[in-house]
């Protein structure tokens, strides 16, 4: 099951299972209240990486990429790889769910007609 916190640096992450969000998104992140909520209506195969995906939003902010007038693919590179080292290294339990994902996810949705748009 997906762990209830994540540490972002210096910041504690909530980690909320929702129902469904707007706009039909599997995943939010909102820095201001240090809240990551994941869809219950997805494939077991997509928790991990919306779980990650969402992850990096809060490295993004918590890093202060977001200050970044000209994306520089390199300074965000080697900024979020460093983080993301950090995050997983401190967060064990999400760093084994991504390595060893659980087969079956309990919410798993039926299967949507159009199963290669995913949207985060």
């Amino acid at each position: 099951m997906i762990p209830g916190t994540v540490k972002i640096g210096p910041v504690v992450y909530l980690i909320s299972l929702v129902d469904k969000l707007e706009d039909d998104d599997y995943g939010m992140c909102d820095s201001h209240t240090q809240m990551i909520y994941i869809s219950k209506d997805q494939s077991a195969q997509h928790v991990t990486d919306t779980l990650l995906h969402e992850i990096m939003h809060a490295i993004w902010h918590e890093s202060g990429l977001f200050s970044v007038k000209r994306a520089d693919e390199e300074q965000i590179v080697r900024t979020t790889s460093t983080w993301m080292t950090m995050v997983l290294k401190e967060n064990p339990a999400i760093a084994a769910l991504i390595i060893n994902p659980q087969p079956a996810w309990p919410y798993s949705p039926q299967p949507r007609g159009d199963s290669q748009h995913v949207k985060r």
